[in-house]
């Protein structure tokens, strides 16, 4: 898991791997929420509940402070964001704030996100430095009408977003459906991109938790579009970035995770400055022969996704044979083009890293 500083796209270059800020990154939030993963999401208007997380709250407060634990210097947030579940509370009092807040399930969560930031900053003047991690996420994608509190820090998280087509391009021709609000396909990445603008108009504290999980052996690419998405979520004003893949796999998501890095250091870098930034990468990343890894990305890989052109969901769902998500004719045609490409890159590899990199990805080929 690769997660960028919950901060402004900065450009130091103080590491050059895991650049982990100095705040983490929201998780499932079961242990001071006082529920557990797939048992439904807590009511957010019971008060009973309400205070039975607060206490909890205030004694992890304390504890960490007990610890020895500064706030604001090693001590920065505490996470109450919702367990990854897709169930939320259908009461007449959570469905009565869900119809105020223009009928979407992140009213109720950030109405309880603000209150509980009040409560417990009224408690001690010191724990206004905390801030409150939540998720957009599950079926509360889209936003509400409440604004977050200033402390409150809200992570966007991209779950079935379409991972052929860019955000905001109009270029996805299916629907998919959103979950826990209905089965029915009714949104692609259009919609991700407008609720991404309608909570960046509520806050300037959205994070955003980009999923780009090749869960399959024969792996996608979205090298060709993350700099769109990227340059897209700092037109938006978001304010960081978390990066949900695999490290190390059949496919390229080490190299992708490293032009994140490069976009986060070079905020204003121009679609030419990626491409030699990809470049280098994989030259750093597979040897003297990377110019055929590039033209296996390009001409062959990336290609047999373009003309299928279909819409799927961002974690590499599929068949066996990845159905629908490439032109399966057009690489059986390439595949003598690719072994090729592979063995000349692997044969001029300049170390055994660079040659394992090399045999990974024709493993992901053939």
């Amino acid at each position: 898991l690769y997660f960028m500083a919950y901060e402004q796209f900065k450009t130091d270059r103080t590491t050059t791997a895991n650049p982990y800020g100095k705040i983490d990154q929201a998780m499932h939030g079961d242990q001071l929420l006082g529920t557990t993963h797939w048992a439904g999401q807590i009511c957010y208007t019971d008060e009973d509940r309400f205070y039975a997380v607060y206490d909890r709250v205030i004694d992890y407060i304390v504890n960490n402070i007990r610890a020895g634990k500064v706030i604001g210097e090693d001590f920065f947030a505490v996470s109450l964001a919702q367990v990854d579940e897709a169930k939320y509370c259908r009461c007449k009092q959570c469905l009565t704030v869900v119809k105020e807040e223009g009928g979407v399930n992140s009213g109720p969560v950030i109405r309880w996100m603000n209150r509980m930031v009040e409560e417990v900053n009224a408690t001690d003047d010191a724990y206004r430095a905390l801030i409150y991690k939540c998720y957009a996420y599950h079926g509360s994608q889209p936003p509400c009408k409440t604004a977050p509190n200033e402390n409150v820090h809200v992570t966007f998280a991209m779950n079935g977003t379409c991972a052929n087509h860019a955000l905001d391009t109009k270029d996805c021709n299916e629907k998919t459906s959103l979950y826990a609000i209905t089965e029915e396909d009714i949104i692609n990445n259009d919609n991700f991109a407008e609720w991404v603008r309608g909570w960046c108009a509520l806050s300037d504290n959205i994070l955003i938790w980009y999923y780009a999980i090749g869960c399959h052996v024969q792996n996608y690419t979205m090298l060709d579009i993350m700099y769109d998405d990227i340059m897209f979520f700092k037109e938006c004003g978001v304010r960081g970035l978390f990066i949900e893949q695999e490290s190390t796999a059949l496919g390229m998501q080490h190299i992708m995770a490293q032009l994140a890095y490069e976009i986060n250091w070079n905020p204003d870098m121009t679609r030419d400055e990626y491409s030699d930034a990809l470049d280098a990468v994989l030259r750093r990343g597979y040897g003297d022969g990377w110019a055929y890894i590039r033209e296996y990305i390009d001409g062959i890989w990336q290609k047999s996704q373009d003309i299928a052109g279909h819409c799927w969901n961002c974690w590499g769902f599929g068949s066996i044979d990845m159905r629908g998500q490439y032109d399966n004719a057009f690489l059986a045609e390439q595949f003598d083009t690719s072994v090729w490409l592979f063995e000349k890159a692997e044969s001029m590899a300049l170390n055994s890293r660079q040659q394992r990199n090399c045999e990974l990805l024709s493993v992901h080929m053939l």
